[in-house]
């Protein structure tokens, strides 16, 4: 049997030489910014703390999904990830959320659409790729 005939449960019942070349078109499609409305072949879906609450003995915390352009993410980042949090997650802030949002940070600068942005853009339902995040 050729790899053609062989399929990925789940994903249509695409071949994998198939799958691989849609998820490389797909990685470099221009695709509009749901925050600003420009096209980018770039969009990042990562998640962000949106509530984070430290009092010593006990701690709150909560995420968010975002998806957007590289420069709208990078400011989400450093509003949502780098300031809102400083006072009530206090120490927490320092040890999880700071390292967190550097590499979220970081990982704006690379090129092409992120993962869950592919996957939805193969037709994945959106709340598979909620699940996963």
């Amino acid at each position: 049997m050729g790899t053609e005939s062989i399929h990925q449960e789940g994903f249509n019942k695409i071949p994998i030489p198939a799958e691989k070349e849609v998820r490389k078109f797909l990685r470099a499609l221009p695709t509009q910014c749901p925050e600003c409305g420009e096209k980018t072949d770039s969009l990042k879906c990562y998640t962000l703390p949106s509530v984070c609450i430290f009092i010593g003995i006990a701690a709150r915390f909560s995420r968010k999904g975002h998806v957007c352009c590289p420069k709208c993410m990078r400011k989400k980042i450093l509003l949502h990830g780098m300031t809102y949090n400083i006072i009530t997650a206090n120490l927490l802030w320092l040890i999880f959320i700071l390292p967190w949002m550097v590499i979220q940070f970081l990982r704006t600068f690379t090129k092409g659409h992120s993962f869950e942005v592919v996957d939805i853009l193969a037709g994945k339902r959106i709340s598979d790729v909620e699940a996963s995040l």
